[in-house]
Parts: C-alpha cells; structure tokens; sequence
C-alpha cells in the first residue's frame, strides 16, 4: 500500500465514521458499519489508522469544537484590538457559521453535536476543558466588558448561556425553518 493510499482509506473511514455517528450515535455505531461505509475498508481499518472506535469518535468530536476556534480566528485575527461589540459579533459569526455550516459533513456535524447536548459522550468531559471551558471564560470576559463591572457573574453566565442557547436552538430547527421561510437568507444574513 502507498501512503497516497493510505491516507485516502484514512480519509475514507473519517467521513464514514462521521456520517455513521451522526445516523447512529457513538453507542449504536459499529466499526463494521464504518468500514462498510468506507467502500469496504477492512474492519482493522479503524484500529490501525486511528487506534479504535473510541479515540476515532474523539477525534471526530475534536475537529468539531476545534472548528470554532478556526473560524473565529480566521474571522477576526486582530479581534483583541477590537471594540467589545465587535468581537462579540466576531464571536456569533464564526460559531453560527459553524453550526450553520452546508454541505452533509456539516449538516452530520451538527446531529453530532446535538447528540452530545442531549447525551454527552464519555469524550465530551475532555472537550469541555479543551475548549467549551476557555470558550465559556472568554465569552464571559467580554459580555463583563459589555455589561458592566456591576454585573453579578451570575448574571453574566446567564447571559452567555442566553446568546450561545438562541444560536443552538435555531441551528437545531433550521432545516425545518428554512421549508416554513424559504426566503430567509440564513447565515448569509
């Protein structure tokens, strides 16, 4: 086998495994199925190139909270020069843009990501302190900023979970939203 080969049954069997953790949930999807939706890959296949179902699904979670992150830099480089307004608009950009993101990768990506808000996997503890924590402790750094020293951090977390909730919720009804409102532009907006 050449490495070109090699890295296309990789790829192979990470948009499969994708695909089939977005059908099924980490806890129903099978390393047969995976393979099988691989154009056949062999079922050592996950073992070999990713070291097992379970570090494969960590991985598909890290690439999804990581895609923030890269979105957000690639939005605003500069943001922390940037006014508070702007960088909370910065902010909601890249994660709408992310949960909003076209194409059946980013539509799987997202039933992925509402599964684990509704029944977080045995990964999403180490997600959450790579990336959710800081994410979280930005978010209220900057709505601090926005609402006053005064503001209880109560208050503030509320707040933060208010935006990033409205975000999520129209992210979760939206193929169902844009069939009731075809016009609405969506993230083009």
């Amino acid at each position: 086998m050449t490495p070109k080969d090699g890295a296309d049954t990789r790829k192979r069997l990470l948009l499969a495994a994708v695909a089939v953790f977005a059908d099924k949930g980490y806890k129903a999807a099978t390393v047969r199925e995976i393979c099988r939706r691989a154009e056949g890959a062999n079922n050592n296949a996950v073992t070999y190139y990713f070291g097992g179902k379970a570090k494969l699904y960590g991985l598909i979670l890290d690439i999804m909270f990581a895609e923030i992150e890269r979105r957000m830099a690639e939005t605003a480089p500069d943001a922390a020069h940037d006014p508070p307004e702007t960088r909370l608009r910065a902010f909601l950009h890249a994660y709408c843009a992310t949960l909003y993101a076209s194409g059946e990768v980013g539509e799987q990506f997202l039933r992925i990501f509402a599964r684990e808000m509704l029944a977080p996997s045995f990964d999403v503890a180490a997600m959450t302190e790579k990336y959710i924590r800081p994410q979280t402790k930005w978010g209220m750094n900057l709505l601090s900023e926005l609402l006053g020293p005064d503001v209880p951090r109560e208050a503030v977390r509320d707040t933060l979970a208010g935006i990033v909730g409205q975000a999520a919720y129209y992210s979760f009804v939206w193929p169902v939203f844009k069939l009731a409102h075809p016009d609405h532009p969506g993230m083009a907006a």
